[in-house]
């Protein structure tokens, strides 16, 4: 089913291009071009044109009619025949987005099928001329809206929407008259009247000038449309959307090759005695231009049909990464200066091999800046495994991190020990120092690449646990690592400044209704483990949430997490379960894990003035957070 209507897709769009490209290639091109070709061939062209339109807006009427049954069909999981007879394909037209914008598409193609009645070429500045144009580009520009364009919510989606919109209107109008281009050059060669050949230049600049004008809405287009649907290299390389979309690029890219060398190259040869030969290159090119084209709208067809990049895991095909972290080291500032140094080389040279008659020296220019580059870029890229950029699904809660703590203690404690400090009872007998996974070299690996490490293990040092824990179970495990090293920090009170690290996420009742971390972001929450008798209250801008133990009652009227998997994890923080009765937590507005404080420790935070005074502390005095870029992450060039 899926194949269908990718390809039903295809067809619907290749035919919306065509149609409205060639009523706008006669309307703005052809019309002025031969006003002065009073000749059969020009006659006969402009027949080719209607044809085309017309045969065009018919295979859009049975595509969209096609279209409608396979989404009743998927929408209702029956064949086809049910999915009709059962009235989903009414349900869907009449219920839904895609079904008001099918009826609108449809009533468009209608109403161009009446313009196209009007036999007489319509002149571009007129009123059917205008109304002509209006609705070829509405044709095309409601394509937007069956895809994934209409599909982003709130303000930036009406920016995704408008700019999808003229990305369809310009693709249509560049790639739909390409075959009228080629016709009508076809038909100036053939032609022995003397009018042809300025005619064939005049029409050539005409689309010259369209073209420049819908290559470059495409790219500033294209590239907004990117970063909504792909957002990253990452999900352009590792996911199926992704690797389409780059193939897309591509192509296109190609084609505004073609369409430069006829405009620098070809067209200005229409003046001179090449004309005949500059022709028959310029409908050579447009041709190959019109099948690159259709190409292209083969692949939209398929990536209106698949989950865009941006939500899919991308599985990394490159063994390395850039490590954006690598430019705050000092000792590679200058590494980077050279980098950029080089980059600035190759293009000046690339330049120059265009401009310049010396095109040699400019390539060994080229070759030499590259390799330059190339030898500076390795100090800044990293190791990279498939799993490296995907992102934990779990929001780093305190179940995630309390389930991560089981596992833990079930298969990894034995060799890094049961705080991960690399001291397990089974670490003795390796042949190498088991990892202290408190240590600061666990934040120079990315959340996938824990993830491999845990599912594939780590050459002859790790063994893989794939087969026995699934990946939710790794997600959780990473959460708990990540905890336990943050708790490491929590307790030794790192020299350079208060901790900020990230903190699990939660949900509170309170009186007045359900609470969650995001909610009480703004102020300081205070988390307290209670075993009956809560603290003293807070100040006004401080909200605080207790956690009673298992065998105690929720406390009054404060907000309360009754919730064991909240005292596993906070247990993970104090790094003491049997000592986890008092201890108090601090999240600061931003959401931030800041101070951990337990009975017996000074000041005491169940003293209001000694726990405000604490708070301004942490508010006046700039957070440190987890480490980044501490050195351990090997660099490629030290492999």
């Amino acid at each position: 089913m899926l194949d269908a209507l990718i390809a039903v897709r295809a067809v619907h769009a290749a035919a919306s291009m065509a149609a409205a490209g060639a009523i706008l290639f006669r309307l703005w091109i052809a019309t002025p071009a031969l006003r002065d070709a009073d000749a059969p061939w020009a006659d006969a062209l402009d027949r080719q044109l209607r044809a085309i339109a017309w045969a065009s807006l018919a295979v859009v009427l049975i595509s969209a009619a096609a279209w409608l049954l396979l989404v009743a069909a998927d929408v209702s999981d029956r064949p086809l025949g049910e999915a009709l007879a059962s009235g989903t394909a009414a349900t869907v037209l009449a219920s839904t987005r895609f079904g008001h914008v099918w009826i609108a598409r449809v009533a468009v193609a209608l109403a161009l099928g009446v313009y196209l009645l009007r036999r007489k070429p319509a002149q571009p500045l007129s009123l059917p001329g205008c109304a002509g144009a209006a609705l070829a580009a509405v044709l095309l520009g409601a394509l937007a809206l069956m895809g994934h364009g209409g599909a982003t919510p709130g303000a930036l989606g009406i920016v995704h929407l408008i700019a999808d919109v003229a990305h369809a209107i310009a693709a249509g109008v560049w790639v739909g008259a390409l075959l009228p281009l080629a016709l009508l050059l076809a038909a100036v060669r053939r032609a022995t009247e003397a009018p042809a050949l300025p005619a064939a230049r005049d029409a050539t600049r005409r689309f010259s000038n369209l073209g420049i004008a819908s290559v470059a809405t495409l790219l500033v287009t294209g590239i907004i449309n990117t970063l909504f649907l792909a957002g990253s290299v990452p999900a352009l390389l590792g996911t199926p959307y992704g690797q389409l979309l780059s193939l897309k690029i591509l192509l296109f890219l190609a084609m505004v090759a073609l369409a430069a060398a006829n405009r620098l190259t070809w067209t200005p040869e229409l003046s001179t005695g090449r004309a005949a030969a500059a022709m028959r290159r310029l409908q050579r090119n447009a041709s190959i231009e019109a099948a690159l084209g259709l190409v292209i709208v083969a692949i939209v067809g398929a990536l209106g049909s698949i989950p865009p990049g941006l939500h899919v895991e991308p599985w990394w095909p490159l063994p390395f990464r850039f490590d954006g972290d690598a430019l705050a080291a000092p000792r590679l500032r200058v590494n980077a200066v050279l980098a950029a140094f080089a980059a600035a080389i190759v293009a000046a040279s690339v330049i120059a091999a265009f401009v310049s008659r010396r095109r040699r020296a400019a390539i060994l220019a080229v070759l030499i800046a590259l390799a330059g580059l190339v030898w500076n870029l390795q100090f800044f890229v990293v190791p990279a495994f498939p799993t490296s950029f995907y992102r934990s699904p779990t929001a780093f809660t305190f179940a995630s991190i309390a389930r991560g703590r089981a596992l833990f203690a079930a298969h990894c404690a034995g060799c890094h020990g049961p705080s991960g400090r690399g001291n397990g009872p089974n670490a003795l007998a390796l042949d190498m120092e088991t990892s202290d996974l408190t240590a600061t070299h666990v934040y120079d690996h990315s959340d996938g690449d824990l993830f491999w490490f845990i599912g594939h293990g780590m050459g002859d040092t790790m063994p893989g646990f794939g087969d026995a824990i699934d990946d939710q179970a790794r997600w959780n495990l990473i959460d708990f690592i990540h905890a336990n090293a943050d708790a490491a920090r929590l307790e030794r009170r790192e020299s350079d400044g208060p901790n900020a690290f990230p903190a699990p996420s939660f949900t509170a009742d309170c009186p007045e209704g359900t609470k969650t971390l995001d909610d009480v972001r703004g102020r300081f929450a205070r988390l307290a483990v209670t075993d009956g008798t809560g603290p003293p209250p807070a100040g006004a801008d401080v909200v605080t949430i207790l956690v009673p133990l298992e065998d105690q009652a929720p406390g009054g009227d404060a907000c309360t997490i009754d919730d064991p998997d909240a005292l596993a994890a906070l247990a993970v923080y104090r790094g003491d379960d049997a000592a986890l009765a008092g201890t108090q937590f601090l999240i600061d507005p931003d959401g931030r894990l800041r101070a951990v404080w337990h009975p017996g420790l000074k000041p005491d935070w169940n003293d209001p003035a000694a726990l405000a005074r604490e708070i301004a502390t942490l508010r006046a005095t700039p957070a440190v957070g987890r480490p980044t870029h501490t050195g351990a992450h090997m660099h490629m060039h030290m492999q």
